[in-house]
This record gives C-alpha cells, sequence and structure tokens, in this order.
C-alpha cells in the first residue's frame, strides 16, 4: 500500500512541478516533460501493467491540466508505459544509460506524434522548423532531467521492494 501511496505523491508533484516550475525554467519556451521521465522509469522499473495505469493517470491529468480534449495525452502516456513496461527484464535496472536512451525515444516519438495531430493534419508541413526548435531541443533538455530523476526512482524503487518485503514479513 506504500507503493502506491509513494506513487501516486509522485505523479502529483510532478502534475505540479511541470504546470509551475519547469514552465519558469524553461529555455527559449522548451521545457522537460517531468511526465514522460516518470512514466517511463517507472514502466521500466516495475513493468508494463503499472507502467500503462501509470501512463494512463499521468496522462489523463495532463490532458485535464493542460488540454480541452481527454485522452490525447493519455493514449501517449499508456503506449509510452506498455510498451517501455515490456522491456523490463530485458536491461540492468541500476544502468543509467539504457532508460536515458529509452526516455529520450518516447520524448521523440511523443512530439512526432503530437507534430502530427495538431499541426500536420491541419496542414502546417515545416516539420522541419517543428523539428529542430521544438522537438529536439525538448528531447535533450528532457534527456538530461533524465539522467538525474532516474537515478532517484531507482532509489525509490529499491525502497518500495524493502518496505514490500516487510509488509510480507508481518503477514
Amino acid at each position: 500500500m506504500k507503493k502506491y501511496s509513494v506513487m501516486v505523491c509522485i505523479v502529483i508533484i510532478n502534475i505540479i512541478l511541470q504546470a509551475t516550475i519547469i514552465k519558469e525554467i524553461s529555455i527559449g519556451g522548451i521545457s522537460p516533460d517531468l511526465l514522460i521521465i516518470t512514466t517511463v522509469s517507472f514502466s521500466l522499473l516495475f513493468g508494463r501493467v503499472k507502467g500503462s495505469f501509470l501512463g494512463l493517470a499521468v496522462g489523463l491529468l495532463r490532458d485535464i491540466f493542460y488540454l480541452n480534449i481527454i485522452g490525447f495525452y493519455a493514449l501517449i502516456y499508456v503506449y509510452c508505459g506498455y510498451l517501455t513496461g515490456s522491456l523490463d527484464n530485458n536491461f540492468h535496472k541500476d544502468s543509467l544509460v539504457i532508460p536515458t536512451i529509452i526516455i529520450a525515444i518516447c520524448d521523440l516519438a511523443k512530439g512526432l506524434f503530437v507534430y502530427i495531430i495538431t499541426y500536420l493534419l491541419r496542414g502546417r508541413t515545416d516539420i522541419g522548423y517543428y523539428f529542430i526548435r521544438i522537438i529536439i531541443p525538448e528531447v535533450v533538455y528532457t534527456t538530461l532531467l533524465a539522467v538525474i530523476l532516474y537515478r532517484f526512482y531507482y532509489y525509490l524503487h529499491n525502497k518500495m521492494k524493502i518496505w514490500s518485503r516487510k509488509e510480507a514479513s508481518k503477514i
């Protein structure tokens, strides 16, 4: 139970940070995506089922707070959570390189999906500008922050495993 409480707190804190402080530290209007870092990190650490549910929760909260359309980001984050959660047993979780690369790939895919749905379908075809000015800087910024946050989430993951063992031994 403690594990889920921690996860809910992290999601709430990230939503608040994304809406407030992260907007203030944006560079050229580009800010990192804490929510993709959280979704992918927890998916890699806990698996695709928890990653999918976390992605759904994070995506719906982002839709509620940032968009008039419910489900747009929820769909993106659910897919990211599910696909990256499928990799949870295929690498060493204490490694920093693989999770960082996966977070960068997911952020890139998210940026391309957002471009396709919000710009390309409305006839704005200048993908080069959008790619160089928005997607790549956000991926770089998110990846740099992911290096720090993944370590923190890995530490929490290990603490949660210890808590789970203690709760199981009490029963």
